[in-house]
């Protein structure tokens, strides 16, 4: 019985270690265009929704090569970034054009807060929800392809 009190006095001393001994995070950020592997970042900048809302966003996701091939798309839960899925997408991505995103306020991705601490649909960055975050990134993507295709168009 009395090594008990040595263990628990044993224990404690070593967690309490580790808050002296503890290294600061480093901040993660990732630039337009940067490499992780086969993967590459990129951001979208979005200043209004499909629906007509005025919003200021920037989405950070990232892709692998041959936008031509059929398309997957990754996305992680709440409080957790793209990196989630990041060995899924390396083994994936000579296949098939794999995205992952950072939702709103997570990761790489800014975040409009709201004014209120329960905000209404329309104020801004009072929508959170991933059907409104799906229209911003497809508005901007679908932008994206049809202006490739102009270009591939005045090409010929």
């Amino acid at each position: 019985m009395k090594l008990f009190p040595i263990a628990i006095l044993y224990i404690i001393s070593r967690w309490l270690l580790s808050f002296v001994n503890r290294s600061s995070l480093d901040v993660v950020s990732n630039a337009d265009g940067d490499r992780c592997g086969s993967l590459v970042h990129r951001y979208v900048r979005i200043e209004k929704t499909i629906s007509g809302r005025l919003t200021d966003v920037t989405f950070h996701y990232v892709e692998s090569a041959g936008r031509e091939r059929e398309c997957i798309v990754f996305l992680h839960g709440l409080m957790d970034t793209w990196h989630l899925w990041q060995h899924q997408l390396e083994f994936l991505s000579d296949r098939y054009y794999a995205i992952a995103f950072d939702l709103k306020g997570c990761g790489q991705s800014s975040m409009t807060y709201p004014r209120n601490l329960f905000p209404e649909v329309n104020d801004p960055g009072g929508d959170y929800s991933l059907e409104m975050q799906a229209d911003e990134i497809l508005r901007e993507h679908l932008t994206f392809a049809i202006s490739i295709y102009t270009q591939a168009i005045k090409s010929l």
